[in-house]
C-alpha cells in the first residue's frame, strides 16, 4: 500500500508543498502580522486620545470648581489668586491635548511608515 495507511498515521509521509504555496502563505502571515501591529497601535492611539478627552473634562470640571469660588469669594486678593490658578490649571490641560496630539500624530506616522 502507497501512502499513509487511514487506521495508523504514518508521520514520515507529508504531501508535498509547491514553494508558490509557501511563499503565498509567508507573505499571509506578514500581512498578518503588520494587520495586527496596525490595530495595536491604533488601540494605543485610541486610549490616548480617551486619556486626552477625559483630562480636557476633568480640567473643565476643575475650572468650573474654580470658577465658582471666584464668584464665591469676596476678596479681590483672593480672586485674582484664584483667576491666576485657573489659567494655570488651563495651561497646564492645554499642554497636556498638545502632548496627547504629538503622540497620536507620532503614531500615525510611524502607521504609515509601516504600511508603506
Amino acid at each position: 500500500m502507497s501512502g499513509p495507511s487511514l487506521i495508523e498515521p504514518d508521520n514520515n509521509y507529508l504531501p508535498a508543498i509547491h514553494p508558490r504555496t509557501i511563499q503565498s502563505l509567508e507573505k499571509v502571515q506578514a500581512e498578518l502580522k503588520d494587520l495586527i501591529e496596525r490595530v495595536h497601535a491604533v488601540r494605543l492611539a485610541s486610549d490616548i486620545v480617551e486619556e486626552a478627552l477625559d483630562a480636557r473634562n476633568q480640567a473643565r470640571t476643575m475650572g468650573s470648581h474654580v470658577n465658582d469660588s471666584v464668584e464665591y469669594l469676596a476678596s479681590e486678593e483672593k480672586r485674582e489668586d484664584l483667576n491666576a490658578a485657573f489659567h494655570d490649571l488651563g495651561d497646564l490641560a492645554q499642554d497636556f491635548m498638545r502632548e496627547a496630539s504629538r503622540a497620536c500624530q507620532r503614531l500615525f506616522i510611524d502607521l504609515q511608515a509601516k504600511s508603506s
